[in-house]
Order: structure tokens, then sequence, then C-alpha cells
């Protein structure tokens, strides 16, 4: 009897323990163009993009998205005066209330080089709630 208390003890635990996650869900995604010089300008911005019209409109291009299933996402830095920059999504993080996208822009304290414009642009399943963008800035 005290095998079978002792048993049922220590699945309930390893159950409860497996099955319980407190920290949120990262969202995958898929990356369609990423680079140092951005082929539109907007700017510093971040797009999310539910529809094809809006797409062309940002890049005067189609993609190859399924908007009744996915969501774009292009995030842009602007115009920097560094060519030793980094800048991409690193994360999309469901937080049960919004979405927060999470980007990294690696740069070097003294500016030197060429002015660059880089940007991201990746796609996800389908996103309907509030979505927030979180820039970290790294200077090395």
């Amino acid at each position: 009897m005290k095998n079978l208390k002792f048993t049922l003890l220590l699945a309930t635990t390893l159950l409860f323990s497996c099955s319980s996650d407190d920290g949120p869900d990262l969202i995958e995604f898929e990356t369609l163009a990423i680079g140092e010089q951005s082929p539109v300008n907007p700017g510093r911005s971040e797009h999310v993009i539910n529809d094809e019209s809006a797409y062309e409109a940002l890049f005067g291009t189609t993609v190859d998205a399924d908007f009744d299933r996915e969501t774009v996402i292009a995030v842009f830095l602007g115009p920097v005066g560094n060519n030793n920059n980094t800048f991409q999504i690193e994360e999309i993080v469901d937080n049960v209330s919004n979405i927060t996208v999470r980007i990294t822009w690696r740069s070097p304290r003294v500016l030197s080089g060429s002015n660059t414009n880089h940007y991201h642009v990746v796609k996800t399943r389908k996103l309907s709630r509030t979505i927030n963008f979180s820039t970290t800035e790294i200077r090395e």
C-alpha cells in the first residue's frame, strides 16, 4: 500500500511539474528578406502586414505569403552612418494578451563606413492580437 501511495504521489508530482509552463510561447517565423540596404526607405519603422495590397504599397511588389493564414512583419532601422551594424528580429513572443516582436540592433561604439539602411522581413502564422515592438541596442 505504501508503494502505491508513493507511486501515485510521484506520478502526480511529475505530471504537474511537466505540464506547468509559466513562460511565454515563442512563435515560429521565416525570414523573407534581410540586409543592409533596404529596397525601400520608410525610415525607422515597424510594419504589420495582413494583406497583399498593404505589402505592395510598402514594397511595390508581391510576396509569397498566404495572407488568409499568415502575417508579414517588416522592420526598418532607417539610415545609419555605419556599415558594421546588425539589425534583426530575434524572436516573436506570444504573451497571451499581446504579441511582442523582439529586435536586436548591434552597433559599434565608433561610427565608420558608409550609410546603411538595415531591414528584416519575416512571415509567421496569422496574428490578430496587439503587436508590440521592442528593440534592444547593443553597443560593442
